[in-house]
């Protein structure tokens, strides 16, 4: 039958149509796929499974995790009701004390008097405060020096570097006026003059404990031997060593590693502290922070051991941020040693931010569990006051292996395994970047850490 000229354009819109209607819908598939998360269910099917372990630079996570989003290593979280019974029967037992782990009074180089910094720490109801004191140890007998409130440590202080110690008790503490470093390109033991310090704080000039020891640490030939010899001292005293804000300038090491790479020698010590100012995100030492933190998970790709670690470093008075959240059998000098020496603590911006629990089986936070396939890491983040929109990463040696923003003021995560050298959390802001005063760059707004939960092979 023959076909009109007007039936004939009516067919032709009607295929028009259709095409476009086609075309349409495969578009509007393809978006809908491409805003998958890629920690969802669907990305952690599809993504590639990397079966190779790799050495991936740290920087490289850094820029991934400045991205958002970006995630390399998927898990696939257990759905909306996680598990976490087991989490929370492990750390019945222990409290949590929240407080600050690196501050100076005018015992060294601060301005204010023991009584003043303690009535800023009652303010914001620290539960303790670590007066790391140049070079000495006197503010323990200060008279309102409290055991159940405060730590035994000092800043071990160099032309080369600065180191806070911490011990369990005031005699070990004291010991550390018996070290000695043998120099072998000169062959003579150097000590601390230790003696020299005043009965008295002075406070107009400002007293800086670390002038006796930069007498002989300038002429140092091998700075790393040196620290070497500092920290088998302190561990065979029974203490814990930090490596203080090493890329801040003035406080530099010399030493860097075989690769030259820019990263400090490791020497064995216990922490790395990543976040160093009266404030977690203070633009003009974002930057050197940062640097920090790169280097902490440097060490972790290496293999390494090494705890994260936070402080205000103030020399006035607590302002409620940098703070130190551990858990703890009791609230004591030796509660807060034992937590800090384990790494069950985690890392807050503020004393009301972000508090992290988190095991893998019988393992909490900073030990170390044998790799069982099956075993799923359980993670609990408790914020004491909304915060708004903020993301959880949760890190391993090879990238970013869950990604999620929340609002909640408590969160539960929980997935199986891989067979991985470490897992860690970390949580930033949602939205909104530091911008450096120094190099202008745009950083995240970090919030909090957890120290990791390292792996080893099963037998």
């Amino acid at each position: 039958m023959a076909m009109n000229r007007k039936h004939f354009l009516c067919l032709i819109c009607g295929i028009l149509l259709v095409s476009m209607a086609a075309v349409s819908l495969c578009s509007c598939i393809g978006q809908n796929v491409g805003a998958v998360e890629p920690n969802t269910t669907a990305a952690a099917v599809t993504a590639a499974p990397q079966t190779e372990k790799v050495s991936v630079n740290s920087s490289k996570y850094i820029a991934q995790g400045l991205k958002d989003k970006n995630v390399t290593d998927p898990h696939q979280a257990m759905g909306r009701n996680p598990n976490i019974e087991h989490l929370e029967e492990l750390y019945s037992d222990l409290g949590v004390a929240s407080g600050d782990m690196h501050h100076h009074t005018w015992y060294s180089d601060g301005y204010r008097t023991f009584a003043e910094v303690k009535k800023s720490a009652d303010k914001y109801r620290y539960d303790f405060f670590a007066c790391s004191e140049h070079n000495n140890w006197k503010q323990v007998d200060d008279e309102l020096w409290n055991g159940k409130r405060n730590l035994y440590s000092m800043e071990y202080t160099t032309s080369k570097g600065h180191m806070n110690i911490y011990f369990p008790e005031k005699e070990s503490l004291a010991k550390m006026g018996d070290f000695e470093y043998y120099d072998e390109t000169r062959g003579l033991n150097y000590h601390m003059a230790f003696d020299k310090i005043p009965d008295v704080p002075v406070v107009d000039p400002r007293y800086w404990g670390q002038g006796y020891m930069q007498t002989y640490t300038k002429s140092l030939k091998d700075g790393t031997t040196f620290y070497r010899q500092l920290v088998d001292y302190v561990h065979d005293l029974g203490g814990f060593i930090q490596l203080c804000h090493p890329f801040i300038p003035n406080y530099l090491f010399s030493p860097v590693d075989d690769n030259d790479t820019g990263n400090i020698e490791y020497f064995g010590f216990d922490a790395v502290e990543i976040f160093n100012g009266t404030t977690f995100n203070h633009t003009g030492l974002i930057e050197y922070n940062v640097r920090a933190y790169e280097y902490w998970q440097y060490l972790l790709d290496l293999g390494e051991k090494v705890y994260a670690t936070t402080g205000s470093d103030t020399h006035y008075l607590f302002e409620g941020e940098s703070i130190t959240h551990m858990n703890v059998e009791q609230k004591s000098a030796e509660g807060y040693y034992n937590a800090l020496a384990a790494g069950n603590f985690s890392l807050s911006n503020r004393i009301d931010g972000a508090k992290i629990l988190m095991s893998i089986g019988d393992t909490m936070m900073g030990g170390t569990a044998e790799y069982q396939p099956g075993e799923t890491l359980c993670v609990c983040i408790d914020f004491k006051r909304g915060y708004g929109a903020y993301r959880v990463n949760i890190y391993t040696d090879r990238g970013i292996a869950y990604s999620q923003v929340y609002s909640d003021r408590h969160v539960e995560i929980e997935f199986p395994i891989q067979d991985r050298d470490y897992y860690r959390v970390e949580i930033v802001k949602a939205t909104g970047k530091i911008t450096s005063t120094t190099d202008k760059q745009k950083y995240p707004y970090y919030l909090a850490f957890s120290q990791p939960i390292f792996l080893s092979a099963a037998d």
